[in-house]
């Protein structure tokens, strides 16, 4: 891909003299294993400036010059620097046109820089949109900063983007998917002519070719609609009979200049109508609109016709509009694509009334079934159990476990289940998580913002979560060796599949005592589920937990105590029970059970004066008992006479505004690419008020958002805009604009469904100086599809019990001790009037 002269030709701004591309690509793609989705992409950054432009224009068929060279060698120099700090090293290569560099990581990925005509190239290691997504920040900052720390930057079209695209892995074994997607691109000519590239030159859309080209297409299409083939097939049909002109002549390889090509013997596509990537995002932003078409195509039945769009230059406005009914259609939010498109276009309003209103995609992950409507294969058995239940029997099994659980919550009658691939790399995410925050707050504590703002967190944002949790002055008397905390970040599915954070949530948090007591409910209540569910046991929360605390606790041998509120006695007797199992002594009320002398910490047991190694107070952050109700206990914990398992100065973690940026945490303290994603998530507040470009957004299109209190806990401050009256909407958001630091906006992203329910999961961890532990049983939550979109047990949720499924058979589950206030009550021994009965009662 390399810059040349090309006679003057029109674009959308007019005309300006264009230069000839050649490509020098290494074929980096066409040696990967092929297995369907998520897609594989390889990119081509470009980068020049007018001396090498020049250059390039002067002898366009050489692509090693003098001055690219040196410039070549100018950012190996600086790169060689970079790599010090970042452990990484840079090894010369060669290729067609000369020198070459490789820059390899430690943990595998690669990119190098090369020379073209013109310009300076850039390959990466080939990935998936989610490794792109995670390496969005290293490439920007190493390639595109690096590039114009040196003077080069990428051009408005000389060298242009090509993206290439493993067929295999995109389209899987549906060569009518791939005829569909180049039919689709044909279709759509302002993309490569206006919307997202102008160079009519390299990268011609089939409306640009000759009229016997288009004609040939039609036949081509017939012709394979008729006899379908393989991707190879079709590919070498369009080869054959449409790619047979190029626009220019002179250049040749007709096959190879066009603005949507098969490359490599057919094995990757190359997308060549994209003019050079402005930044890492861009660049992600185009992955998504692929990947997202490739999506919408999916759902389309039958053979899409090629319907001989126009051929000639469209208006700006129509470029405009038409890109806007692309990216809608394809279920994508107009006001983040929009800015692919050139300066001088974003401006442009597209005429919105010749489309649909935009619809955000809101297919949402199916748990239990797959795209075709059949099975999971680890749901055949535990969902012929479940559909062998009657209406009456599954609500008589709520009404059972809602009275066990004394009113806080009742039980989905179908579990919720993992492969163990599944859980060990949601452990291993939640850990990274985990292990940020616990950096993230050391570094608070010692004062060092200096290090948290380099890493891409801004000073301010931690200021502000710590003003909202009132930690602003006992955050200063955190004793970072001995920060310890629950942690239970909220985990979704996405139409994906992938698992996103919504939320992170630290303290102690929900789910703790229900993560493994639900399991033992579930199978009690219905044994016929044992024989599918039979598993290794793992570590509950309770375990895990209790394991910290013995290994924190000042002295080793003292007593471990949970404070509780007194009013939260019944709330927590699943809890308590575990507990107490354990050798946790669980007290409902601090001031007047526990004493503090110059000894340490004391707590009278049967009028037996007993030595306090640790106190875990329960739901400190909620009104309940704060280390500080105790006089001279947080003194004797930083003398070292006892442990706390939770301190004041630690509620800041959980903040919303926060946790966008624990993904830029883990690779800034652990040099890793985040497992776990996190939603497009934006503050309100820009500058001194409220962003009014967000503003606008929520206002015209709340379906596609929710708003969410920063500080807020529970789901009674987050707002849903698809589940939010109109009216109730313009209200939230005049308070949002009056208290814009308060509010965090997230694009609305549809939680995956479990026969009629949206679910999510909380993967339960404890964090200490002995690591982060994560529980081998989450807790997750469920809520009907038409409800109010926020699933949480204390608003119409159930809890939903979860399991890893796994080939082994291993012994049934011990049941654990419940408390006698929870012990069951009449199902399924109860008679069916006394289920219904009860059922009825409830409601």
């Amino acid at each position: 891909m390399v810059l040349a002269g090309f006679p003057e030709t029109r674009t959308v701004r007019g005309l300006i003299p264009e230069f000839r591309i050649f490509s020098g690509l290494v074929p980096i793609l066409f040696s990967l294993p092929a297995h369907a989705w998520p897609p594989t992409f390889g990119p081509e950054f470009t980068f020049t400036n007018p001396e090498i432009l020049e250059v390039g224009n002067r002898n366009p068929t050489n692509a090693k010059s003098e001055i690219n060279s040196a410039k070549l060698e100018q950012w190996r120099g600086v790169l060689v620097e970079r790599c010090k700090q970042l452990g990484c090293e840079v090894r010369r290569t060669s290729d067609k046109h000369g020198a070459a560099h490789r820059v390899s990581f430690p943990d595998g990925w690669y990119f190098n820089i090369s020379l073209d005509a013109a310009v300076l190239e850039v390959q990466t290691k080939p990935g998936t949109l989610e490794d792109f997504r995670a390496r969005k920040e290293l490439i920007q900052k190493e390639i595109f900063e690096t590039a114009r720390s040196i003077g080069i930057e990428p051009h408005k079209r000389a060298g242009q983007g090509h993206i290439h695209i493993d067929v295999d892995e995109a389209f899987g074994q549906d060569s009518r998917l791939l005829r569909n997607f180049f039919v689709d691109y044909s279709n759509h000519p302002e993309l490569a002519w206006g919307a997202l590239g102008n160079h009519l030159g390299n990268s011609p859309p089939v409306a640009a070719l000759k009229p016997e080209q288009r004609k040939a297409l039609i036949h081509a299409l017939q012709e394979f609609d008729a006899h379908p083939g393989t991707h190879r097939e079709f590919g070498d049909l369009i080869d054959r009979n449409v790619y047979t002109h190029g626009t220019v002549a002179e250049w040749g390889f007709p096959r190879h200049y066009q603005a949507l090509r098969f490359a490599w013997n057919l094995n990757t596509i190359e997308m060549r109508g994209f003019r050079p990537q402005r930044s890492a995002d861009e660049f992600v932003k185009e992955l998504e609109l692929i990947q997202g078409r490739i999506e919408h195509l999916k759902k389309v039945e039958g053979a899409i016709p090629f319907v001989n769009p126009p051929t000639h230059e469209l208006p700006l406005k129509e470029v405009v509009t038409r890109f806007y009914g692309y990216v809608t259609e394809s279920g994508l939010d107009w006001e983040t694509y929009k800015t692919l498109l050139p300066p001088e276009l974003v401006g442009i309003q597209p005429d919105t009334k010749r489309f649909p209103k935009p619809k955000l995609r809101n297919e949402a992950f199916d748990e239990v079934r797959d795209a075709s409507g059949g099975l999971r294969e680890r749901y055949r058995g535990v969902h012929e159990v479940y559909a062998g239940m009657s209406v009456i029997e599954r609500r008589a099994f709520e009404a059972a476990t809602f009275k066990e659980s004394a009113g806080n919550r009742s039980l989905l009658p179908l579990p919720r289940l993992l492969s163990v691939e599944e859980r060990d790399e949601i452990k291993k995410g939640v850990q990274q998580r985990a292990r940020a925050l616990q950096l993230l707050a050391e570094d608070v504590a010692k004062g060092n913002y200096e290090r948290i703002e380099a890493f891409g967190l801004p000073r301010s944002i931690v200021k502000a979560a710590l003003a909202r949790s009132g930690e602003t002055e006992a955050v200063k008397a955190l004793m970072p060796e001995a920060i310890a905390f629950p942690y239970g970040p909220d985990l979704i599915r996405g139409p994906d599949g992938r698992y996103l954070v919504i939320e992170d949530n630290t303290g102690f948090v929900g789910g703790i005592g229900d993560s493994s007591y639900s399991r033992e409910q579930l199978l009690r209540h219905q044994p016929a589920y044992r024989q599918f569910l039979e598993q290794d046991r793992g570590k509950s929360a309770v375990e895990i937990l209790v394991e910290h605390l013995r290994k924190l606790a000042v002295p080793p041998d003292g007593e471990l105590v949970m404070a509780v509120h007194p009013d939260m006695k019944v709330n927590n007797a699943t809890l308590s029970s575990q507990l107490e199992k354990l050798g946790v002594r669980v007290i409902y009320g601090a001031k007047s059970e526990l004493k503090v002398d110059a000894g340490g910490v004391f707590l009278n047991i049967d009028g037996v004066k007993r030595r306090v190694g640790l106190v875990l107070p329960k739901n400190y952050a909620i009104g309940g008992f704060a280390t500080q109700t105790v006089p001279g206990l947080e003194e004797a914990a930083r003398a070292g006479k006892v442990a706390l398992g939770y301190q004041a100065g630690l509620e800041f973690l959980g903040d919303k505004e926060i946790s966008p940026y624990v993904e830029k945490l883990i690779r800034g303290y652990l040099g890793e690419a985040p497992i776990l994603g996190t939603p497009e998530t934006h503050s309100l507040k820009l500058g001194q008020g409220a962003d009014p470009a967000l503003v606008e957004a929520l206002t015209e299109n709340r379906e596609a958002y929710v708003l969410k209190q920063a500080d807020g806990r529970g789901g009674s401050e987050v707002w849903i805009g698809k589940k939010t009256s109109s009216s109730e909407w313009r209200s939230l958001l005049k308070k949002a604009v009056k208290e814009p630091d308060s509010f965090i906006v997230q694009k609305f992203t549809p939680l995956s469904e479990l026969e009629g329910h949206i679910v999510d999961m909380r993967p339960v961890t404890y964090v200490s100086r002995f690591g982060a532990d994560v529980a081998d049983h989450f807790w997750a939550r469920a809520l009907p599809v038409d409800g109010n979109g926020k699933v949480n047990v204390s608003i119409d949720g159930k809890v939903t019990a979860v399991f890893v499924t796994d080939p082994k058979k291993y012994p049934a589950q011990p049941e654990l001790d419940v408390p006698a206030a929870a012990r069951p009550g009449g199902f399924p021994g109860s008679s069916f009037c006394a289920r219904l009965f009860e059922k009825l009662f409830r409601r």
